[in-house]
Formats: C-alpha cells, sequence, structure tokens
C-alpha cells in the first residue's frame, strides 16, 4: 500500500476519503483511494481500493473520435491518454511554460497540430490531493473541416431560413388579412342595409372581438332601420288615406321589428253601439285582417283613462275581453297603450 503522511491519516481519521495516484513512465499509473473502515475508531484500520482504469478513463460515450484526452496527475505527469502526448508538452507544464488556467492553445502533438484545451480539476478539498489536470484537443484539420463544411451549408441554411420567415410571416399576414376583408365585406353589406348578415370570424383574438362587436352594431342598426321604416310606413298610410284597415295590417305586420313581442292585437273603438271595440289580432294566409268584437266595460275604460301612457297587466288581474284573442295565443303579461283624441279613447 502507499505510505500516508500524518495530514493524510488525520483527513481519513476525520471520515473524508484520499486519492492517491502511483506514476509509471512505462506502466499505466494507478490510482487509489483510502477511507476509514469506522471513522468513530481509527483504530479499525481503512480501505483500501484501487480504482479500475478502464472504469476511470471510459470516455468513449462522452467525447467524439476525433477528440484526444489527456489527464495529467499534480506533478503534471500523464495519467492516461488516449493518445502519448508529446513530451515537449509535458515539460512545458512541468515548467509552468505551459499555464494551467491557458484554457485552449495550440499544440503540436505528433505529426499534426492540435487546438486544445486545459481545465484543472481541484481534488484538495475533498480528497487531499493536488489538482488533476484535464487536457482535451482535436486536430487543426479536423476542426477546419468542420468550419468548411459549415461555411458550405451556411448560404443555404440562410436562405432556407429566410424562406421560412417569409412563409410563417406571409401566413400570419393572411391569418390577419382575412377577418379584415371579412370586415370590410360586412361594412358594404351593412351600407346596402343587409342587416341580416354576420361576420363570422373564429381566429381566436382581437378580430374575433371585433366580429362580435360588428354583429352587435348590425343588429342594433337593423332594429332601428326598422323602426323607422315601420313608422314611415304607418304615416305614410296616415297620411295618404285614412284606410284603417291598411293601417292594422301594417301595424300587425310590422311591429315584432320594432318591439321583441310574441303577440299584437290593435283594439278600435266604436260609437254604435256604444263602448263596442273590434280587436284586430292576426292577417290570415289571404291577407284578410282576423277581428274579434265585443264591448268594453265601464271599469275597463276608466283603468285606460287612468292609466296616462300605458297599462301594464299580467294573468294575476283581470285580463279584459279586448285581450281575450291574445290570452288564447298564451300571453302571459301585456302592456296596453291607449290613444285619445281629444280625451276621447280611440
Amino acid at each position: 500500500p502507499p505510505r500516508l503522511t500524518n495530514t493524510q491519516r488525520d483527513h481519513i481519521a476525520a471520515g473524508k476519503s484520499v486519492l492517491l495516484t502511483d506514476y509509471h513512465a512505462s506502466t499505466a499509473s494507478r490510482v487509489f483511494m483510502l477511507t476509514a473502515l469506522n471513522p468513530a475508531n481509527a483504530a479499525h484500520g481503512m480501505l483500501i481500493g484501487e480504482i479500475n482504469p478502464a472504469y476511470l478513463w471510459d470516455v468513449r460515450y462522452t467525447l467524439t473520435l476525433a477528440t484526444e484526452v489527456c489527464v495529467l496527475d499534480p506533478a503534471d505527469r500523464p495519467l492516461y491518454c488516449s493518445r502519448p502526448v508529446p513530451d515537449a508538452f509535458v515539460k512545458g507544464m512541468q515548467t509552468r511554460s505551459v499555464p494551467a488556467q491557458a484554457g485552449r492553445l495550440s499544440l503540436d502533438w505528433g505529426d499534426e497540430e492540435y487546438l486544445v484545451s486545459i481545465w484543472p480539476v481541484f481534488l484538495e478539498a475533498t480528497y487531499l490531493t493536488p489538482k488533476w489536470t484535464v487536457v482535451v484537443g482535436e486536430s487543426r484539420s479536423y476542426v477546419s473541416t468542420a468550419i468548411a463544411d459549415f461555411k458550405k451549408i451556411f448560404p443555404a441554411v440562410t436562405i432556407m431560413s429566410i424562406l421560412l420567415v417569409l412563409i410563417l410571416s406571409i401566413s400570419q399576414i393572411r391569418r390577419s388579412l382575412v377577418p379584415l376583408e371579412n370586415l370590410r365585406d360586412g361594412t358594404r353589406r351593412i351600407a346596402n342595409r343587409e342587416f341580416d348578415s354576420r361576420v363570422a370570424v373564429d381566429s381566436g383574438d382581437e378580430f374575433e372581438e371585433l366580429a362580435d362587436s360588428f354583429n352587435t352594431m348590425a343588429f342594433r342598426l337593423g332594429r332601428q332601420f326598422n323602426v323607422l321604416s315601420t313608422m314611415a310606413e304607418i304615416d305614410r298610410l296616415i297620411l295618404s288615406a285614412l284606410d284603417a284597415k291598411n293601417i292594422m295590417k301594417t301595424v300587425l305586420l310590422r311591429m315584432r321589428d320594432i318591439v321583441l313581442c310574441d303577440t299584437v292585437s290593435v283594439t278600435l273603438v266604436h260609437n254604435d253601439p256604444v263602448n263596442a271595440v273590434r280587436t284586430f289580432f292576426g292577417v290570415n294566409s289571404s291577407g284578410e285582417l282576423l277581428s274579434y268584437d265585443t264591448e268594453l266595460t265601464r271599469e275597463e275604460a276608466k283603468d285606460l283613462h287612468n292609466s296616462a301612457n300605458s297599462l301594464t297587466l299580467t294573468t294575476a288581474d283581470h285580463i279584459p275581453d279586448y285581450l281575450l284573442p291574445l290570452t288564447k295565443q298564451g300571453a302571459q303579461s301585456y302592456l296596453v297603450l291607449p290613444i285619445f283624441l281629444d280625451d276621447v279613447l280611440s
């Protein structure tokens, strides 16, 4: 076994390990690791193990085939080399003419020039051994060949990268332009008063939110234009001719475009006989008005006079007979708008 100094024995007694190297110039160098069998009692002896070189220096799966590796002991003597290291380099390391912190440098390794990197491995704190030095190198010709190959493919890679960027840019631009085109077509349809048309955008971004807002705007504009056109049509009928039937038909057919409701009826009050009313509640397939005749009671007339502008009724209230056609159609609540001319119910 290798002889130990007092410092090394104290290090082992403290429960730590010691790493020792046995250098041989002609044969393979040996590496030993020593540790106490029982750190609590150094008298129990120590365990000395020789590390298997095949396990320690096997770097075939971590480095390329063109890479040469050399590990130097604390005295800068080669413990392991994948290829015999030049004596000039070893002497330079030992005389410090080649600094251990040199990083990358050029070295004539046999008949070729190598580019080598040097890393110190510090073992003092853990194994009470000065540093090992790892030297890794590749031939300049191999590196130059790799650089030359890269120079050959670099223009092609650059062109392919530019083409890929262009394709992705065009795709993103098209993704942005398609919703814009749909919105543009939607504005043209709105300008042509096609308020029922909708813009379909499912991009999942701000354009989809803009399309939803656009569709909401189109719906509201459609309702407003329907209201204006319906009122204009009713006004035109009233001004052109006092034809009550045409006015009733227009109101019954177009009122749902103005007010969101299920049923609509218009009740006319006749003077002969007194309190006689006729309710128009629909138009049949022949275009004829559907009507229902009944009488308006004094209490019902009083409720209409007292209601000012409108009267709301539900199924819990007394439903007047003039609303019976709507009741038969399943109405549950009613909004009654009385019209007075010279304080007379019309």
